[in-house]
């Protein structure tokens, strides 16, 4: 997502992974015009593997 200049075309997928397990993912569906600055896109990017880290060491069950 951060080597983009422009939005890919439909919804972009941020996955969320932690331990090599997937927990789901966050869906960004974005508005007509300019992409968000590189160090917001990153940290988006960062929340998102915060939030795997933190399901992996919930001790919550892996989904299927």
């Amino acid at each position: 997502m951060t080597e983009y200049t422009d939005w890919p075309d439909g919804e972009t997928e941020l996955r969320v992974v932690g331990g090599g397990h997937y927990y789901g993912r966050f869906l960004l569906d974005p508005l007509p015009g300019p992409l968000p600055p590189e160090p917001d896109r990153l940290v988006a990017v960062a929340l998102a593997a915060q939030a795997g880290s933190a399901l992996d060491t919930a001790g919550l069950a892996h989904p299927g």
